[in-house]
């Protein structure tokens, strides 16, 4: 994995802030330094102006010796597509959303523009393909019927949606079927034990009669009724995953070192786990709050082990503060190395792990065929450039 500088973390967000995400580092950081001396002067061609200034000013800072609480801000490259890939062990959708690096990239990975150039329409542009592709694999029929028509052009984006992320575009329709009919809800735990209930809202409209007057209205509302199919968990699914992913990563990069340190000693004290021998469970590190000498047992020798290496791993890096929203990550520069680290680490996990049908056997009873592991793709997750920038 590419490691930078505090410094070259700032050129880095400079670059992003100014419309340059999509380049290679090494270009953001070559085109921030050649026009270091006048970066002001680009704050009303940025795509983020405000941002863009704040960025530059954190670099000024820097350049004066004052400590800084500047916050750089690094974006998972479509956060959705990329979790159903790396669960899926998707190679291309791994590829087309830096879980993997490509061999001779010329820039970072963009599956929208990746998207765009597969159907080879030049009437389209990148922002429209994107709104088509993140909204159907959410499970939407009527944007990109929006977007394209109904025609050829359509089919070609089905097409090359299958193209660039093969197994997230099959999960989307797998997610769908899983819809148990009339069920007033669906419900499934997460790695960290956090439960997923996720009602059945059925749309409904009352016309009210008003009998003096002889007026009325129409009330339109939601309730809680089982239907006999429904598109939610399309997004459903992945959202959770998602939402796991964001707290796992504050978990590993923000916590209270004593509690972590006691965890350690307990399990060395009363276990010798070795290593860890099975990963298609995930072990979080939400676990340490709820380890006690009374509940060791409840424990797992592999448990344990893969908790320990999490454990080591977040007091080698130290702890940091995050702030997460939705697909974006930032914390300070200094940090940034450590962070992207443990975001690969942590889809590392999900490609060894039966996450995928874990869910989907608590949701459905049933299970789904997935790819089986590769080594050197895992090990490839681990050294991802691109997976946030």
């Amino acid at each position: 994995m590419q490691l930078f500088t505090p410094f070259e973390y700032l050129l880095i967000d400079t670059a992003n802030n100014f419309g340059l995400d999509k380049e290679l580092y090494e270009t953001r950081i070559e085109w921030a330094k050649e026009n270091l001396e006048d970066l002001e002067d680009f704050v009303a061609d940025a795509d983020s102006p405000n941002m863009y200034w704040k960025s530059v000013f954190a670099i000024r800072e820097a350049q004066n010796g004052v400590p800084s609480g500047h916050l750089v801000g690094f974006d998972s490259a479509a956060s959705g597509i990329q979790l159903l890939s790396v669960l899926a062990r998707c190679n291309a959708g791994m590829l087309n959303t830096g879980v993997i690096n490509s061999v001779n990239p010329v820039g970072a990975p963009d599956i929208y523009k990746k998207c765009t150039s597969v159907m080879n329409s030049t009437g389209y542009l990148r922002k429209a393909v994107k709104q088509a592709l993140m909204t159907f694999m959410y499970g939407s029929d009527m944007q990109p019927k929006i977007t394209f028509g109904e025609g050829s052009e359509l089919d070609k984006f089905y097409n090359a949606a299958k193209i660039v992320a093969p197994e997230a575009y099959d999960l989307r329709s797998i997610f769908i079927n899983l819809f148990q009919p009339m069920a007033l809800d669906h419900t499934w735990t997460m790695p960290d034990r956090g439960v997923v209930h996720k009602r059945v809202w059925t749309k409904k409209e009352y016309k009210v009669q008003e009998p003096l007057l002889g007026s009325s209205f129409t009330f339109h509302t939601s309730v809680n009724e089982g239907a006999d199919k429904g598109l939610c968990l399309a997004a459903d699914i992945t959202h959770s995953i998602d939402a796991y992913l964001l707290r796992e990563l504050g978990r590993r990069c923000n916590f209270d070192m004593n509690q972590l340190v006691e965890c350690r000693d307990l399990i060395l004290a009363l276990r010798n786990p070795g290593k860890v021998t099975d990963r298609s469970k995930i072990m979080s590190l939400v676990e340490v709050e709820y380890l006690k000498v009374e509940t060791i047992e409840e424990y797992s020798d592999n448990q344990l082990a893969q908790l320990l290496e999490q454990i080591e791993t977040s007091l080698k890096f130290g702890s940091f503060e995050i702030v997460t929203i939705h697909d974006e990550f930032k914390c300070h520069a200094n940090h940034m190395n450590k962070l992207r680290k443990h975001y690969n680490t942590i889809l590392w996990e999900m490609y060894n792990s039966e996450l995928l049908n874990d869910i989907v056997h608590q949701i459905s009873g049933q299970y789904i065929q997935t790819n089986p592991i590769d080594n050197n793709v895992a090990d490839a997750i681990l050294e991802s450039d691109y997976a946030i920038n």
